[in-house]
């Protein structure tokens, strides 16, 4: 077997590799460099508590064997731990070339290339093309166009990366060696990006504008899903299906006709009860929909378009017919504590009518404008910060030590400034105690 030339390693923090689930967007990535000629790696997933995932990595990072090009992917809980990692490895690494991508990289690539010299590119938003122009620039082609990358030549730095969208995606197949048999589900994706730009979120900033792929193009790939894996029940990852109510009910039109369930997440203005019962026909059983807050207020700030009672109206239809699970997010500098109340009630009586809910405090992710408006003024404060909750004193000491020294990277370690927070999180704690 011939040695792979790259090696693509998953480094999302996952406590089970049985139970992560497949990362579709590294699947894409790697179907993209095959099918320009590159040699690749079977995807890595390290798994296990934080000691544990770091452990996992420097020995991936060791292995001579594992490709001369490493492209890492990392959400920003797990990116301390990637970068101690490689802290670790980087005098065993030679001439190995370490790229990193993913959500864990968003607006970050300038700043990681800058203090960690061990960086040799940073790709921002859809790595599909970046990937395959960095690693073709690597083995000696020519220097790569797309603009969603900062890389290292030499002694200097170059590129200001801009997440772009790609429609690279569409034609490729992402499931190639994923372990597939004997799974009981599979991700698919109809769409990627965002029309919307949300305060709290950072999709549009990471994925671009919506892209939808060619409808027979999505049933082509559950189609071979069932054909070749005997799978026949579907999430799909879209952000929101379809985007439109017209395309939602495309979507049915064609689930119809074939024995498959699956389940989505939805936008509340697209919702009626004509449209819940189609969709449960042709085969959904589970929606998901984000609520975010009780306050009209707040969901009007954060850019949630539809009226409180008309989402409301839109979860009464879809329960009618399918389980459905609400999300809630709180812990906003402009959300009073009268407001937090509101929301717990409303959790309270969304679970007595069987609605499944799920709730967390605000996490300031770099790129969402949120966390850009409040650049400079976020608290540190390592028993409180919502991602550090039950897992920063786990990180390992060097993890940590990083998360301390540089707070502008590691922003989802920090805190919004809200005089109520420390009240909020003893209230939500009885809370979840009670209910």
């Amino acid at each position: 077997m011939q040695e792979a030339e790259l090696q693509l390693i998953d480094g999302r923090l996952v406590l089970s590799r049985e139970t992560a689930g497949l990362w579709l967007g590294l699947g894409y990535v790697r179907a993209a460099l095959e099918k320009s000629g590159f040699k690749v790696g079977q995807p890595v997933l390290p798994g296990g508590a934080p000691q544990d995932f770091t452990d996992s990595l420097t020995e991936i990072f060791n292995n001579n064997n594992s490709g001369n090009i490493l492209f890492i992917g990392c959400h920003s809980v797990s990116l301390p731990m990637v970068l101690e990692a490689l802290l670790r490895t980087s005098p065993c690494r030679k001439a190995r070339k370490v790229c990193l991508g993913g959500p864990g990289t968003l607006r970050l690539s300038r700043l990681l290339m800058e203090r960690f010299t061990f960086l040799d590119a940073v790709v921002e938003g859809a790595g599909e093309d970046a990937a395959v122009e960095i690693g073709g620039f690597w083995k000696g082609g020519p220097f790569p166009r797309s603009r969603n990358l900062v890389i290292r030549v030499g002694e200097k730095i170059i590129g200001k990366a801009m997440p772009a969208d790609s429609a690279a995606w569409f034609d490729l197949w992402p499931y190639c060696e994923m372990p597939l048999n004997g799974s009981h589900v599979a991700p698919v994706a109809w769409s990627r990006g965002c029309d919307c730009n949300c305060l709290h979120c950072v999709v549009s900033d990471q994925n671009g504008r919506l892209q939808r792929k060619d409808l027979d193009s999505v049933m082509g790939d559950i189609h071979r899903l069932m054909t070749d894996h005997g799978i026949r029940h579907f999430d799909m990852i879209d952000d929101y299906l379809g985007g439109t109510r017209t395309a939602v009910e495309q979507f049915c039109e064609r689930a119809e006709k074939i024995d498959i369930t699956w389940n989505c997440s939805l936008r509340t203005e697209v919702i009626d009860e004509s449209l819940a019962a189609r969709m449960f026909s042709a085969g959904c059983r589970h929606v998901y929909i984000g609520l975010e807050s009780a306050c009209q207020s707040i969901r009007s700030a954060l850019g949630k378009p539809s009226p409180l009672a008309e989402a409301l109206r839109a979860v009464e239809h879809c329960r009618k017919f399918m389980s459905v699970t609400c999300s809630f997010i709180w812990g906003f500098p402009f959300e009073s504590l009268p407001d937090f109340v509101r929301t717990l009630a409303l959790i309270r009586e969304l679970r007595a009518d069987g609605v499944d809910t799920a709730s967390s405090p605000f996490v300031p992710f770099p790129g969402s404008p949120l966390t850009a408006e409040y650049a400079g003024k976020l608290i540190y404060d390592p028993d409180l910060a919502p991602l550090a909750l039950g897992l920063f004193d786990k990180l390992p000491e060097i993890a940590q030590g990083l998360v301390r020294k540089h707070p502008d990277i590691f922003t989802a370690f920090g805190l919004l400034p809200d005089e109520n927070f420390h009240r909020k999180v003893r209230l939500y704690e009885e809370f979840q105690q009670l209910n």
